[in-house]
């Protein structure tokens, strides 16, 4: 049986479409990150939780790209920090509703 979790089995297509959407949204998240490089240059490093928001972005990015068996344990590292970023965007929103 093909699914990301034994006891919860997805099939084959629902998989590569949630896989794809991964990708595709990290891939955004990449292009992002090159902008910023791109317009704070150095003033970017300067700015710790935007470096390890681009750290997690990136190595997401690979692990996503990568085939499953190579990543399976430095999945579980990077599952902790996407939630760490979803809490970012979260903040993020948060600051700019309560700011505007």
């Amino acid at each position: 049986s093909s699914g990301i979790n034994a006891e919860w089995p997805l099939r084959p297509g629902i998989e590569h479409g949630l896989h794809t959407t991964s990708i595709a949204i990290l891939a955004l998240f990449v292009a992002e990150l090159f902008l910023k490089l791109a317009v704070f240059r150095l003033e970017f490093f300067k700015k710790y939780f935007e470096v390890f928001d681009g750290v997690v972005v990136i190595v997401s990015f690979i692990l996503d790209v990568l085939p499953q068996s190579v990543h399976t344990s430095a999945a579980e590292l990077v599952i902790i920090a996407r939630l760490w970023r979803v809490a970012r965007i979260i903040n993020g929103i948060i600051l700019s509703i309560t700011t505007a």
